[in-house]
């Protein structure tokens, strides 16, 4: 059976979702963020989190003074709960907007350390699955993408290499052997797996510079 903290936690974490959705969707999660209100959102957390995440810290740099005064203005109602007991809730000012609640129920919510920056494949914010984990994917699938990909980048810079050495060797080869044979055939037997398609879309990428 699950307890009333279990509760609660589960509450925080469909909060922070929601906060991550705003974040990467923008109006599409929520009609209220207009472009203008997200950019400000985006840029409010990715500040936070560059500054530690410290409060303190981030307000002495603030940069966005109409937030901060806005945040002040929030008050706190007391609501009873169960068991006799009594909790502070925060509610917004009368001149607060869409950005400082937001901010503010980010800010207020216990699972707040588990939001991270964006991912680094694919680029959305995400929920790590435990406080103070050091990542930067946001799935096992974006992570092996990843290293696919960085493997991919890693290989063809080789084979560009390779590339490179075989037109100087052949611009060093004799003068008989260059008139007998271009310099793609000349690559192509002396580089693993490289076609004429291949040197073609790596010249005009610039990627190679074809000799003279």
């Amino acid at each position: 059976m699950k307890t009333a903290k279990g509760y609660q936690d589960e509450v925080s974490l469909l909060t922070l979702q929601g906060i991550a959705d705003v974040l990467n969707d923008g109006s599409q999660a929520s009609t209220q963020v207009d472009e203008t209100a997200h950019n400000r959102l985006v840029d409010l957390v990715t500040r936070w989190l560059e500054s530690g995440p410290d409060i303190r810290k981030m307000h002495r740099r603030a940069t966005d003074p109409n937030f901060w005064q806005i945040a002040s203005t929030w008050e706190g109602r007391l609501t009873f709960v169960a068991e006799g007991g009594a909790q502070m809730l925060p509610v917004p000012g009368k001149d607060a907007d869409i950005v400082s609640v937001y901010f503010i129920q980010l800010l207020l919510n216990p699972e707040r350390l588990r939001l991270n920056a964006p991912c680094k494949q694919c680029c959305r914010w995400f929920i790590k699955q435990q406080k103070g984990r050091q990542t930067v994917y946001c799935s096992k699938t974006c992570k092996s993408n990843a290293l696919v990909g960085n493997k991919r980048r890693n290989d063809r810079k080789k084979k560009l290499e390779e590339i490179g050495d075989a037109i100087a060797n052949y611009l060093d080869s004799s003068s008989q052997l260059r008139s007998k044979m271009k310099w793609q055939e000349y690559v192509e037997q002396a580089v693993d797996d490289v076609t004429p398609n291949f040197l073609t879309r790596a010249v005009k990428a610039g990627e190679i510079q074809p000799p003279i």
